[in-house]
Parts: structure tokens; C-alpha cells; sequence
């Protein structure tokens, strides 16, 4: 752009000034209406890490040793309770938000308590434009308003509340984080009780196996105790082999059921709080300088271009 043609826009805008103060005016006014419009949200967060402990289960350690010298692999258990996918996919899944939306609070008219799923359909307030977006369903409000973010290289969760009251938005995450232990809890006996008797079917079949073969084994030296042919001789190593087997494969199958056992006996995991923001003094959002800027930016930008088109229009008409 060559500097005839950036001072002539430059003219052309000094000209136009009336016409820019009154883009200025309309797009400060309309900040103003958004902003006032919009009811003022509060968070409150914290952030925690799980932990369980171990201390009352030595025998863990001796099987797990006993396991190796056998050479035996060892079954793999996920660790549900540092596992932090599972953390995003219990957060994120509608059972659990409905669990949250049965959380008790403060009746915002002081009268009693109320569950979460009646605050967000009956006492949370909405701008004057809502009527022409897409109706939400409660879960989606929910979780809108309940949010998490989960470290996966330190599992530390940070789960974060908001609400149109400072006091609600800390009574909710303090609630979020019990029921999300409690529902933790539950998940963690459910899939290890599941595993558990997976591993002692599997138990149970290879069990029967090596008796069988046991079985084979001794009828049969008991009918050719002096295996007197190459043909006994050959046989009674092949079930000896076979015997040997089978019960290698069933001790290894006991002890997966035995870790199994262990760890679905394991303690309750605890939630260890490392951070906390209380109760917020000063609203999160809206944000005015944020929408006052937004609103200057597209309202001049607007009135720019209109005001050079227009210029060149007439230039050429003359």
C-alpha cells in the first residue's frame, strides 16, 4: 500500500469521524447491555490426589516374588484407582453427573435445602436471549457447570464448581468431590469383584485339567507298574510331562486369583487435597473489558470498511 493511498484512508476516517464516535458510543452501550445481561457466575476449585494404602497387605509382596522365581506372568490388573482415564471417563459420563445433580444445597430463599438438579432448572437465571438458543437438558447444564482436569502424568485431578453464588459454587465442588469418591469406591469393588471371579473360573477349569491328568497318570502306572515295554515307558513320560504341566498352569492360575483377591481387598482410596480456592470473592464471568474490546473491535472494523466502501462508490459515481 503505497503512502498517498494510507493517507487518503486516513482522511477519509477523519472526515467520518462523527460517524466512528458513534460506532464507539453504540458498541460501549451494547457491552453494557451483555454485560448487565448476563448473570455473574463464581468458582471454587480444588485440586486432589488419590491415594491408597498398602501397608496391611504384606503378603502381596511374597506372592509377587513367589510369582517371578516360578517364572510365572503375572496377571495384569489396571490400577482403576491411579488410573486417570478412568478419572475423565467416570466425570464424564451421564450416571455419574445425574449422582451430582441429586447433591444437596442451600435453598437460595433460605428456606431448607434443595437438590442440584431443582437449583439448575428453577433458580438459575438466564439472559434475556436464552429463549433462542437450544434448550439444554439438565445433565448438559450440569455438566457445563461441573468441570474437571486431570494431570495424566501426575493423576492429580482439579475439579472446579460454578454457580451464581460464591457460597454455592464451594458447597458444590466440596460435594462434587465426596460423591465422586463414593462412586470411585463403588467402581473399584465392582471391576475388581468382576476380575476376581473371571480369574477363579479360570482357576477352576485348569483345576480340573490337572486332576484329570492325574488321574491318567496313576491309573495308569497302577495298571503297568513295571512298565515292562518301550512303548509303557514312552507313554508314562508323556503324562508325567502332562501332569507336570497342568499343575504349572494351575499354580499359576491360583496365584493371579490370589493377587486378585488381594487387590480387591485392598483399602478404600483416599482423597488427598493438595490445593484449594475457596469461596471467590469477585465474579468470574462475564468479563467486561473482555466484551467491551470484542464489541469495539467488530463494531469499528464494520464502520471502517463501510465508510471506504462507501467513499469509493461515490469517488467512481463522480
Amino acid at each position: 500500500m503505497s503512502q498517498d493511498s494510507k493517507t487518503n484512508i486516513w482522511l477519509v476516517c477523519k472526515k467520518e469521524r462523527t460517524l466512528l464516535l458513534c460506532a464507539i458510543v453504540f458498541a460501549i452501550v451494547v457491552s453494557l447491555v451483555q454485560y448487565f445481561s448476563i448473570p455473574k457466575t463464581y468458582h471454587s476449585s480444588v485440586k486432589i490426589a488419590i491415594e491408597t494404602s498398602d501397608e496391611d497387605i504384606t503378603d502381596n509382596f511374597l506372592i509377587a516374588s513367589h510369582l517371578l522365581n516360578l517364572g510365572y506372568p503375572e496377571e495384569p490388573i489396571s490400577s482403576i484407582t491411579h488410573d486417570p482415564f478412568i478419572y475423565q471417563k467416570i466425570l464424564s459420563s451421564d450416571q455419574f453427573i445425574n449422582q451430582a445433580l441429586a447433591i444437596k444445597l442451600p435453598s437460595p430463599n433460605g428456606e431448607g435445602t434443595i437438590n442440584y438438579r431443582d437449583y439448575l432448572e428453577k433458580h438459575c437465571k438466564h439472559p434475556w436471549w436464552a429463549f433462542l438458543e437450544r434448550k439444554k437438558t439438565t445433565v448438559d447444564m450440569g455438566r457445563e457447570n461441573i468441570k474437571h482436569e486431570v494431570d495424566l502424568h501426575t493423576a492429580i485431578l482439579t475439579l472446579q464448581a460454578t454457580a451464581q453464588s460464591p457460597s454455592i459454587a464451594e458447597i458444590l465442588v466440596d460435594s462434587v468431590v465426596k460423591v465422586f469418591e463414593a462412586y470411585l469406591i463403588e467402581y473399584k469393588s465392582k471391576k475388581s469383584g468382576i476380575h476376581a471371579q473371571h480369574l477363579k473360573n479360570i482357576r477352576a477349569d485348569v483345576g480340573k485339567t490337572y486332576h484329570q491328568a492325574m488321574k491318567e497318570k496313576i491309573d495308569f502306572e497302577d495298571t503297568n507298574f513295571d512298565l515292562s515295554t518301550p512303548t509303557e515307558r514312552i507313554w508314562s513320560t508323556h503324562l508325567d510331562k502332562e501332569a507336570n504341566r497342568t499343575l504349572n498352569t494351575y499354580s499359576m492360575a491360583a496365584i493371579n486369583y490370589k493377587l486378585a483377591q488381594i487387590k480387591e481387598q485392598q483399602s478404600k482410596p483416599s482423597f488427598v487435597c493438595i490445593a484449594r480456592n475457596g469461596r471467590s470473592t469477585s465474579p468470574s464471568a462475564p468479563n467486561l473489558p473482555v466484551i467491551m474490546v470484542v464489541w469495539l473491535f467488530y463494531s469499528l472494523l464494520f464502520t471502517t470498511w463501510w465508510v471506504l466502501l462507501r467513499n469509493k462508490f461515490i469517488h467512481k459515481t463522480d
